[in-house]
């Protein structure tokens, strides 16, 4: 993308079809290609004929993925293919209504089909030959860009086929790569739990789910409320493997010790 300085110029400034390009992501403490990237990056945005059209979003969280995948066109990832790990991060664009854009790596190669309607699809540009060398071929795409129409396509079979259980299957892969087995089997035993928890929400018609979205709220809108105050004081000393036994006021609110 950087490397046609000229060609990305006339792309984003575009009279009629201007372009915005938001990145937004962070490099491992230990990943020096991927700092150098960010740098090219944050350069290139204060670039003259690029300033306003390329940014750089820090601190990348929850928050700022909610930000984007409400706000974005195109959800654009273009790994060094078969370097990608997972790239579950476009999961969660697939399935909020955004276009994805990527080379048919990590979850792509699999969530690829079907779900854009062959809308988006993005050349592997660089093949990896050996540890340090690389063939580059241009990229080029046409797009077939009748946004509304890929994005009602795109969620009803997005959702069912690229959800929690693929992304599952990436995490144990990743652990394993990045920790060995006894990775795999923390990631395994966490997710085994979150499965448990939401077969338990979704039995007797999803009464639980209900159930738990009431709690939420309630305690959410009366926790400011809630007070403790101490009745007994501590004593000065404690004796080894001693107990302390406090008496303590609890002003709950409306709310009960139950729930």
């Amino acid at each position: 993308m950087m490397r046609d300085r000229a060609r990305l110029a006339r792309l984003v400034n575009d009279p009629d079809r201007p372009v915005l390009f938001l990145f937004a992501g962070k490099a491992h403490p230990a990943d020096h290609p991927g700092q150098q990237v960010l740098r090219e990056i944050k350069q290139l945005m204060l670039t003259p004929e690029f300033i306003g059209h390329v940014v750089f979003l820090e601190d990348y969280d929850l928050q700022l993925a909610r930000w984007l995948v409400t706000g974005v066109d195109v959800w654009l990832n273009n790994p060094v293919a078969p370097l990608e790990a997972s790239g579950t991060s476009g999961i969660k664009a697939a399935v909020n209504g955004r276009l994805n854009l990527s080379v048919l790596d990590g979850w792509w190669a699999e969530g690829f089909a079907g779900i854009t309607a062959g809308a988006f699809r993005a050349p592997m540009c660089r093949i990896l030959t050996d540890a340090t060398n690389w063939i580059r071929r241009p990229c080029s795409m046409r797009s077939r860009k009748r946004s509304y129409r890929c994005i009602t396509r795109a969620m009803p079979r997005a959702i069912p086929r690229v959800g929690a259980s693929l992304q599952a299957r990436h995490d144990v892969g990743d652990s394993i790569f990045q920790h060995g087995p006894r990775g795999a089997g923390l990631c395994a035993r966490h997710l085994l739990s979150a499965a448990s928890q939401h077969r338990r929400l979704m039995q007797n018609g999803q009464e639980e789910v209900a159930a738990l979205v009431d709690w939420k709220q309630r305690v959410r809108e009366r926790w400011a409320g809630v007070h403790l105050r101490l009745l007994s004081e501590p004593p000065r000393e404690l004796p080894r493997a001693g107990s302390l036994n406090l008496r303590i006021a609890a002003s709950l609110n409306g709310l009960t010790p139950g729930t």
